[in-house]
């Protein structure tokens, strides 16, 4: 399918390929969030840093860290900027300033972003998401090899940077060398004292997360930005040729689950024995292994997207697509609905730092089930999602039907 006649379909039409592929994207952001929803951050890299990770535990670790360890926020990214080239292509076709729109759109994400990162969970991307999202903007009316070439070499000279950094800490005092250490391998009063935090009064929670938003918003600006905005180039092609919309020929699909397998999964498999054989050692973790994971994680994303969406283009998996879309549809909302679920659980009730990995993972399943069962109830009887209602409302400065 060319890149003019999948613009003007899209004008016209909505894609439940997209709503499809977005829950699939918002489920699996939270079989990694889990662990800095349940567990000190230090665990989120070093599996080892609460304790020996063995059995069972340590498996299911291997196999997010091959599976789903940044797949998904990589998919969530790109489906974004795919969303923006659908949403302005809209509002051009009906001669509205997609600028102006657009414009307000990212302003509310990035308020939205600040309220949850600050009040609820300090791991958001939404403040990310507002930022690089305005960034892009411009770039919306690029050809697919254009947002492609550029999208990659961003990401790569990111990643580069970020690599050399880390490599650079080899060299650094020992002041930042001990604090690194802490930081990766937490004493049990500092696990203590972490638990006794996000279990305790509210106010303690709060300054804890603004200490924490601290440290990300110095190091999103380097680094987490620009791969975002990469990212959301990638999406912005991949709607353009037809891939996120179902519209590409079965060979693509095909030829992205080879790309996966072949090129990314080796990748990923190279990045864990690496760090296996640097017995996870802070700096070559980070500087090597996590570097090979990220480089490989666009590409394995589609191991998860391309069959997803070849099955929606031949019709098939109709139980899977009927589930998933009604939670893509409500994206916004189900991000939010996870974060209030998971904190309340383990800050609210207390079982922060409490259950293993294992059981981390049987609550992601109780909490997808929630989703399902709300999303599917919820699109039958309203337009938009609360959070998407209110969000279209601020943006257009003019209220939307929300009742069917």
């Amino acid at each position: 399918m060319t890149e003019a006649s999948s613009q003007n379909q899209s004008t016209t039409q909505r894609f439940s390929s997209l709503d499809s592929l977005r829950g699939l994207a918002v489920l699996g952001i939270l079989l990694m969030n889990i662990q800095s929803f349940g567990q000190h951050d230090a665990a989120y890299l070093n599996p080892h840093a609460l304790g020996l990770l063995a059995g069972l535990d340590i498996w299911l670790w291997k196999i997010s860290f091959i599976l789903f360890n940044v797949k998904f926020i990589s998919l969530f990214a790109m489906m974004f900027g795919a969303g923006i080239v659908l949403q302005t292509q809209r509002l051009e076709a009906k001669q509205v300033n997609a600028w102006e729109i657009h414009k307000w759109r990212m302003f509310w994400l990035g308020v939205f972003g600040l309220i949850h990162g600050i009040f609820i969970w300090s791991g958001d991307i939404l403040f990310t998401y507002a930022i690089s999202g305005l960034l892009v903007f411009s770039c919306r009316h690029w050809s697919a090899h254009k947002l492609l070439t550029v999208g990659v070499t961003i990401i790569l000279l990111v990643l580069s940077l970020d690599h050399a950094t880390y490599t650079a800490l080899d060299e650094s005092p020992t002041e930042l060398d001990e604090w690194i250490n802490a930081y990766w391998q937490p004493t049990a009063t500092a696990i203590a004292e972490d638990q006794a935090t996000f279990t305790g009064a509210y106010s303690l929670q709060l300054m804890a997360r603004l200490d924490e938003l601290l440290i990300t918003y110095l190091y999103m600006w380097v680094f987490i930005i620009p791969i975002v905005v990469g990212l959301m180039m990638l999406g912005m092609a991949c709607f353009k040729t037809g891939v996120f919309t179902a519209e590409a020929a079965n060979q693509v699909y095909i030829g992205l689950i080879y790309l996966a397998l072949l090129v990314g999964l080796p990748i990923t498999l190279a990045s864990l024995i690496y760090i296996q054989l640097a017995n996870w050692e802070p700096i070559s973790t980070l500087s090597i292994g996590y570097f090979l994971l990220n480089i490989a994680a666009p590409l394995m994303a589609f191991c998860w997207a391309a069959p997803l969406l070849i099955s929606y283009k031949l019709k098939r998996a109709g139980w899977l697509h009927r589930y998933l879309i009604p939670v893509g549809q409500l994206a916004f909302s189900n991000y939010l609905l996870q974060s209030l679920i998971c904190t309340l659980f383990f800050y609210g009730f207390g079982f922060y730092g409490q259950v293993s990995l294992t059981i981390l993972f049987f609550i992601v399943l109780i909490v997808w089930i929630i989703l399902f069962i709300w999303s599917n109830w919820w699109v039958k009887h309203f337009y938009y999602g609360p959070a998407e209602w209110l969000w279209r409302t601020l943006a257009y400065r003019k209220r939307q039907p929300f009742k069917k």
